[in-house]
């Protein structure tokens, strides 16, 4: 269940950059996806943005934390 929902949020995220933080925040804040699950997705199918997914990682994890 966590990894079908990791697949289409991303696909969200692709089409919608501009709400990337948003719902990235909401996803840790509720438990529902851990940093492999992201990590391992997101390089696999969108392996030329992985630094846009880090820079946006960091700046999550300071908000959340």
């Amino acid at each position: 269940m966590t990894q079908n929902r990791t697949v289409v949020t991303f696909f969200y995220f692709h089409l919608n950059a501009s709400l990337y933080e948003c719902y990235i925040i909401s996803l840790y804040t509720s438990g529902i996806c851990n940093v492999n699950d992201f990590t391992e997705f997101y390089t696999l199918v969108y392996n030329e943005q992985i630094s846009l997914w880090r820079t946006t990682h960091e700046k999550c994890k300071t908000q959340i934390t």
